[in-house]
């Protein structure tokens, strides 16, 4: 059995080797860091090079929790997660990665690791790119900017996660008519939550999918009063992956 897994930094292992590259690593926290260890964050991987960023990215993939749970199972796992991926760029990758594995793999697991609705997909000259509304204003590319810009002024709640929704439909769909089995995580998203049975006119999107027991499990509910809980910068600390990694392999 292969088990694949997509999400954003937090199924990427975001931050899991910073303390192995970066001098002056600030600690770790109970909640939420300060703007200046986000920025430090920022600024030291800012000047990682091309040429060791493969090195950061596969350090911090072997500590985040789709490895763990191939440890715990003794089953391959594939981590196709990226930095900052949007829904919609988490349900293409699924898709096309799921559609190659299918010809050499006979058994699959999908663990698919949801993101806010607030990222969106954007092209830049033939090439996709996931981009945070929130975070418009720092955005290098002018092309980039100038889309996201615009989309602000169009979208709403509501739209975007009516878009959000359409996503979680394509890769359920797709695994459906696969035979693959599909389970949905949360990191820290809290897009059900938020949104979920808010809008009445998605009603039925949110029965289709069965929106109220699609998440089987959330990093979030692993953080403890009184402990370490998040890395500079705000992602999770390894323990969490830990435990989320160990209760997710007695459900596969």
């Amino acid at each position: 059995m292969l088990i694949y897994c997509n999400g954003d930094s937090y199924a990427a292992g975001a931050e899991l080797a910073d303390h192995l590259f970066f001098k002056d690593h600030p600690g770790y926290t109970e909640t939420d860091q300060q703007p200046s260890t986000r920025q430090w964050q920022q600024r030291n991987f800012d000047k990682i090079s091309i040429a060791e960023r493969p090195r950061y990215v596969a350090e911090g993939k072997a500590r985040a929790w789709p490895s763990k749970i191939g440890v715990l199972t003794g089953h391959s796992v594939i981590n196709s997660a990226v930095n900052g991926a949007s829904m919609e760029a988490i349900a293409t990758t699924t898709i096309n990665d799921l559609i190659k594995l299918k010809k050499t793999e006979e058994s699959i697991i999908a663990i698919i690791q949801i993101t806010w609705c607030s990222r969106i997909y954007l092209a830049d000259r033939g090439v996709f790119r996931s981009v945070l509304l929130q975070n418009v204003e720092t955005i290098p590319e002018k092309t980039i900017a100038d889309q996201a810009k615009l989309r602000i002024l169009s979208e709403t709640d509501e739209t975007l996660y009516t878009a959000w929704l359409y996503q979680l439909i394509r890769i359920k769909d797709f695994c459906a008519s696969n035979n693959i089995r599909l389970l949905f995580v949360d990191s820290a998203s809290h897009v059900c939550s938020q949104f979920g049975n808010k809008y009445p006119s998605l009603a039925l999107l949110e029965e289709y999918l069965n929106l109220n027991d699609i998440i089987v499990d959330s990093m979030a509910k692993y953080q403890r009063h009184g402990s370490l809980n998040q890395c500079p910068a705000g992602h999770y600390v390894e323990r969490i992956h830990d435990e989320f990694a160990q209760h997710l392999s007695t459900l596969l």
